[in-house]
């Protein structure tokens, strides 16, 4: 599935390092932030 978000320029940035650090893709490192916020909820 494929899912648009609109982030600050400044955010997005930020993000693409983290993700560029990691060796992963943006795309990657967002899904494993899901991954993990789901446990942290129990969901």
């Amino acid at each position: 599935m494929n899912v648009t978000l609109k982030l600050p320029d400044k955010l997005c940035r930020e993000a693409r390092h983290r993700a560029e650090d990691a060796s992963k893709s943006l795309s990657q490192s967002m899904g494993g932030m899901i991954k993990v916020t789901r446990r942290g909820l129990n969901c």
